[in-house]
């Protein structure tokens, strides 16, 4: 055999292994990308679960993992990259929660996340009750200001909306929950706040027509119980509604899931911050507290904010006693070990949390809850007064002397660091790798629990307590609000997020660390409500403030030391029960938590009733007339916030003046039945 015949089947032998070698190379390539396994949000992670028992090994029993799990998939569902030109909420269903987000977010920045595209509540509940429109044509669009050939949204502000105080938008743009107190970043830059809500929360509103509280109060009878007309917030989100399913039938398998509202909060970026990678970010404007003027950078363009909080409330089949929540943080929020990222200024001169437990606003380490020199234009301030001189530059410079020191208490803390807690974050937080989501750390849930869970219920209670028998209440009527409430047990003791509730994570302490007059034992409360069992220590979760949500015309409590002739229909004395016992100061809560909807979307709604009354006295008279005289021309389009504009077109004029006098005395149209 010749060397060259040798040699060409030397060629040939190599040849064949070198396509068998590749054959099964790419063999066990397809078995590795069929059967490798799935991120922990599936396959279609743009889908949240609808409800617990679609992830749940034991449907009537889930874990607490399982429940961690499920605020996470929500998660992941509403952060899924927004389908281009697709409508509000429409996830791009090619797309992924890790690639689309590998880049700096600046070249090119990151795409919109679904979430993003949903309606805030601006657009939902309006000035003068008008419809909100449908989900893809919204009567009121928000606010946008062009520059560089693209247009920037312009956050807290909306194009038609009036509300009935001047600083309003200010008021909800930079306050924290419960408190009117702004908290400023490390840098003396003030963090922003917004609330939207998904498609299904918006379709309830508009079909049910709550947005003009009229609505809402033919649903209650006089003492405040609910008649048969009350349309109950959507479960499910699909055609499984009882009664409404036709609302929600033709909704898109990533719209299918009962109301939601979100609530972000966002930190305006250095510039080393931006480049770091660490965070979701968004370009915008935002209105200064001076008309006709926003906050932007030194060249006229938007400012680079980063989201560093998030808090879910979702309504599902099985939570509707307490509604689900979950809530997101920014591992950067605030310092818990060696992490020298914090957001905020923490472990500072202050060297330790107020004695409330409260943030500090200033390097006095003062109390926030006693004192807050930072000063903020007064909820009742005209846009052009400011009443500290510290904000007499306006709201878009530093303030470093006022920048907040934030405090983890120890208890919340505890929490975030229990065991399955941190597991179930490193599982997401390490598929994430390599994107801004990464960085954010699930603190905990609430849904509904037992006594043997934390041995708190949620107020009103009934069944727990025979021996009740609430003051102004018949305890043998079977319209008595109070005789239909049930034991609602919580699972869930402490959940504060620093970025939203710097100034409440003790349950209403006053400076001095005890309980407030005001707020003490207001809201969760022990089984044992007599007076010498009622002191309930700092115990704070979503709950104390949500509890008292209910829609407009249903029973509440009113202080027990109301003159009784002075009450309305639908009020009631706060109880005490029949062996002399106060219960906690339940003050405005509902009589009955069959009313507690978790929610504060409802209270929010206007009346459309009477436009011409612009002082809100009742009537239409002399007082509204000068007042559109007083205020004659355009609205401010600081806010195009303008009481006495009352057709919406933006300018008090001829048209408003008319409007006064074709309603003299009168308050306007009627609702139908």
């Amino acid at each position: 055999m010749s060397l060259r015949f040798a040699s060409a089947c030397f060629l040939q032998v190599v040849g064949v292994v070198a396509i068998i070698c590749l054959a099964i190379q790419l063999e066990t390539d397809a078995d590795a990308s069929t059967s490798g396994s799935p991120p922990p949000w599936g396959n279609q992670g743009w889908i949240m679960p609808q409800k617990i028992a679609d992830i749940a090994s034991d449907p009537g029993n889930p874990t607490q993992e399982e429940w961690l799990h499920f605020g996470w998939d929500t998660f992941i569902a509403l952060n899924w990259p927004h389908q281009d030109n697709g409508i509000p909420g429409e996830p791009d269903t090619s797309g992924h929660i890790v690639s689309d987000y590998l880049g700096d977010g600046v070249t090119p920045p990151y795409p919109d996340t679904a979430w993003y595209t949903f309606h805030d509540k601006f657009q939902l509940l309006m000035w003068n009750a008008l419809p909100p429109g449908s989900w893809e044509n919204p009567t009121n669009t928000r606010k946008e200001l062009p520059w560089n050939n693209g247009s920037y949204r312009v956050l807290g502000l909306d194009n038609i909306s009036k509300v009935s105080a001047d600083t309003w938008y200010l008021e909800n743009l930079f306050d924290t929950a419960t408190v009117h107190k702004p908290v400023l970043d490390r840098n003396g830059r003030l963090c922003l706040f917004e609330i939207y809500a998904n498609r299904s929360l918006w379709t309830y509103i508009e079909n049910s027509e709550y947005y003009d509280n009229r609505k809402q109060k033919m649903a209650f009878n006089a003492n405040g119980t609910r008649n048969q007309d009350f349309i109950d917030f959507p479960k499910y989100g699909d055609g499984n509604e009882n009664g409404t399913g036709s609302w929600y039938a033709d909704f898109p398998d990533y719209a299918q899931q009962g109301a939601i509202s979100i609530k972000v909060a966002w930190k305006q970026l250095t510039h080393e911050e931006i480049i770091s990678k660490r965070f979701y970010t968004r370009q915008v404007f935002f209105t200064n507290n001076k008309p006709d003027e926003f906050c932007q950078t030194d060249d006229g363009g938007p400012l680079t904010v980063g989201l560093v909080g998030m808090h879910l409330l979702r309504l599902t089949p099985t939570t509707g006693s307490t509604w689900f929540w979950s809530s997101f943080e920014h591992v950067d929020a605030v310092q818990m070990d060696a992490n020298n990222n914090q957001s905020f200024l923490n472990r500072g001169q202050c060297q330790e949390p107020s004695k409330s437990g409260y943030t500090y606003t200033n390097f006095s380490c003062e109390d926030a809850v006693s004192s807050y020199s930072g000063g903020y234009p007064d909820p009742d301030a005209s846009p052009t007064e400011v009443t500290d001189t510290t904000w007499a530059s306006g709201v878009c410079d530093q303030h470093n002397e006022n920048a907040s020191q934030v405090y983890r208490v120890d208890e919340m803390k505890d929490v975030i660091e229990l065991p399955i807690n941190e597991h179930v974050n490193s599982i997401y937080q390490d598929a994430l790798q390599g994107t801004p989501w990464q960085y954010f750390r699930q603190l905990g849930t609430i849904q509904p629990g037992s006594q043997q869970d934390v041995n708190t219920f949620i107020p009103p209670n009934n069944t727990s307590i025979s021996t009740t028998v609430p003051t102004g209440l018949d305890p043998n009527n079977e319209q008595n609000p109070w005789a239909l409430s049930d034991s609602v047990w919580v699972n869930n003791d402490y959940l504060t997020n620093v970025t939203m509730e710097s100034y409440t994570q003790y349950n209403f302490q006053n400076n001095n660390g005890n309980n407030s007059e005001e707020w003490a034992n207001r809201l969760i409360a022990t089984t044992n409500l007599h007076s010498e069992n009622q002191i309930l220590g700092k115990r704070m979760n979503c709950i104390n403030c949500h509890a008292l949500a209910a829609p407009q015309g249903s029973g509440k409590f009113v202080s027990r030391n109301t003159n009784q002739s002075d009450m309305n229909p639908n009020q009631y004395y706060t109880p005490v029960d029949n062996m002399g016992g106060e219960y906690p100061s339940w003050q405005k809560m509902p009589t009955s938590n069959k009313n507690q909807v978790f929610t504060f979307t409802l209270n929010q709604a206007k009346s459309g009733e009477c436009p011409a009354d612009v002082n809100y006295s009742g009537g239409v008279d002399v007082e509204d007339l000068l007042a559109v005289i007083n205020s004659w021309g355009s609205c401010p389009t600081y806010s195009r916030i303008c009481e006495t504009d009352t057709d919406g077109d933006t300018v008090v004029g001829i048209d408003d003046l008319l409007h006064i006098i074709d309603n003299w005395a009168n308050c306007g149209k009627t609702l139908e039945q």
